[in-house]
């Protein structure tokens, strides 16, 4: 049957759904790597021009670390490019080999190609920055991409739920590096993004280094690790569910256990920190927080209870969580998605949709002289199955 895929590519990774055109069942979260159901937005580009993606280039950082890209998203746009090795990379067509590579992992999975692809994208974004991103896509060989701002992507997944397409909502994301808040208006025909707030502290991974500082208390004799960082990391996610877990320390034999009571003081400046740009985007967007309808939750962080606790006592508005609430944004990219090909249903437009390839766009801003030679992509044979690369 045909579907569309919606995709919510972060800092650190990336995840997919997928939903039925014509039908009214609730997005599927795809699993891509295994049983995982995200995959590290992390991509190796080898000596030999070998592309890997994912895990493979994860395990692979460690010993070629000066081949590995991380962090790609937020360098779209930027005229200086990615060195990897010893050529060198627009951001926004490394950011296409990951696309492409999700697209072919879905089709694998489907056994045909989306419709429609919708991917999502900080509400910050200007033309120029949506421009290179979809241009880059497209001609990496996914033809039919939308954009979409994350928060819009966010409430769609709110809207879904609701007996009307219509309301005043701030949707707050906690994201592994960044965190945002955007006021949007929804109504049947569309949804405006009225103002957002972004700051680069407050997120996921400055909660992993706190809760790591916290561990290596007391013990002079260990030292910071990305593998003690990834224990933390794991940590974390226990400890927002279940509300105790243990962290095993590489140096010591004995993992040391963690409550909730030793973690609440820890996560606490952070919670604060989200309802801290609710406000400040209320602000910015000239409304009352009483007049908003929801505030919508998503980002992996945001499982932890008392995030929306403080929102909710903050507010005193309809605080929206979600079990899964790191695939809040990719669910409601795939709803926009179905909602554009689905007969008889309102155009979704947003206020910060994808120009055409034909409509003039911003320059880029301005920046010293750069002269890195080598800037043409990874050959296309070199990808393997599943990921197609652009054309030399």
């Amino acid at each position: 049957m045909p579907y569309v895929l919606g995709v919510d590519l972060g800092s650190t990774r990336a995840r997919a759904a997928t939903c039925e055109i014509g039908s009214a069942d609730v997005p599927e979260l795809i699993r891509l790597e295994g049983r995982s159901p995200w995959l590290p937005a992390v991509l190796q580009v080898r000596d030999d021009e070998t592309v890997l993606v994912g895990a493979a280039a994860e395990r692979r950082a460690g010993v070629e670390p000066e081949c590995t890209a991380r962090g790609l998203l937020h360098r779209v746009g930027d005229t200086v490019p990615c060195v990897l090795g010893e050529r060198a990379y627009p951001a926004d067509i490394l950011v296409a080999v990951l696309i492409t590579w999700i697209v072919g992992a879905v089709r694998e999975s489907r056994g045909s190609d989306p419709e429609l692809v919708m991917l999502t994208h900080p509400a910050s974004w200007g033309a120029y920055r949506r421009g290179q991103l979809a241009g880059a896509a497209r001609e990496a060989g996914v033809a039919d991409i939308v954009l979409i701002p994350r928060p819009v992507a966010t409430v769609e997944t709110a809207l879904a739920a609701r007996p009307t397409r219509d309301g005043l909502f701030a949707a707050s994301t906690v994201g592994a590096t960044r965190a945002e808040c955007a006021i949007v208006r929804a109504t049947p025909g569309d949804c405006e993004v009225l103002a957002t707030v972004e700051d680069d502290h407050g997120a996921g991974t400055h909660l992993d280094e706190v809760l790591m500082r916290h561990v290596l208390a007391g013990r002079p004799h260990v030292g910071e690790s990305d593998r003690l960082r990834a224990a933390c990391a794991l940590a974390k996610e226990r400890l927002a569910v279940h509300g105790q877990a243990s962290v095993a320390i590489p140096e010591d034999s004995a993992p040391v256990p963690l409550s909730w009571a030793e973690f609440e003081p820890l996560v606490r400046p952070v919670a604060e920190g989200a309802v801290d740009r609710i406000r400040r985007a209320t602000l910015a967007a000239g409304v009352r927080p009483e007049q908003l309808d929801a505030i919508a939750l998503a980002g992996g962080s945001t499982r932890i209870p008392l995030f929306g606790a403080l929102v909710g006592e903050a507010f005193g508005r309809p605080v929206l969580t979600d079990d899964v609430p790191a695939g809040v944004a990719c669910r409601g990219a795939a709803l926009a998605a179905r909602r554009l090909l689905t007969p008889r249903t309102p155009e979704l437009v947003t206020a910060a949709a994808h120009p055409e390839p034909s409509a003039p766009v911003a320059p880029p801003p301005p920046r010293p002289p750069v002269d890195i030679p080598g800037l043409e992509p990874p050959p296309r044979r070199r990808f393997g199955r599943r990921a197609k690369a652009v054309e030399e």
